[in-house]
């Protein structure tokens, strides 16, 4: 699912929204997995989330990271965290502490550890934010590998760039426009 419109327009508090971050300012959101009511307190056991204004850990290493992500969110069986580091292209610095990463390393290691979390919902925003163009190669790739069998919400405002393997999308501005 694509959540789409222009900078400014309220795609990432959509999505903070709709992933339990932020509560809106009227209205309820009420979540749902399997036809049961998933508690408020143990949203965040459903839900991946990476977005270039979260902050990770920079105290920890990547191996720390990873070990301290896994006691929240289980990796997929068939994923270990030796996977998560390879699969971020990071692991030649896998023992270096998060605040010496690049921008875009550290967004890597952000769409690893969503992406392949064994949860049902997936929110991604603006997933190709201070990547290269290996790296939105990378981004791509890890997504269709890890969206089968999960529910995938990106927010951008470039679509074709990327929301193009989602096979629904809403443009925000059209729904505020009623």
């Amino acid at each position: 699912m694509a959540i789409t419109g222009f900078n400014g327009s309220g795609k990432s508090t959509l999505l903070q929204i709709i992933a339990g971050y932020i509560s809106p300012s009227s209205g309820e959101v009420e979540h749902f997995f399997n036809d049961q009511k998933i508690h408020p307190d143990i949203l965040y056991r459903y839900i991946g989330l990476a977005a270039p204004y979260l902050e990770l850990i920079e105290e920890f290493t990547l191996n720390e990271l990873v070990v301290f992500y896994n006691k929240f969110k289980q990796l997929h069986d068939t994923s270990s965290i030796i996977k998560v580091i390879e699969s971020s292209h990071a692991s030649f610095a896998a023992d270096k502490q998060i605040k010496y990463y690049s921008s875009g390393m550290k967004q890597r290691v952000m769409l690893a550890l969503a992406m392949m979390a064994d949860v049902p919902f997936i929110m991604l925003d603006e997933p190709h934010t201070n990547l290269d163009q290996e790296g939105v190669e990378w981004c791509d790739k890890l997504i269709n590998a890890h969206k089968k069998n999960k529910i995938v919400f990106v927010s951008s405002n470039r679509v074709k760039e990327e929301t193009g393997f989602c096979n629904k999308s809403i443009n925000i501005e059209e729904y505020k426009r009623g």
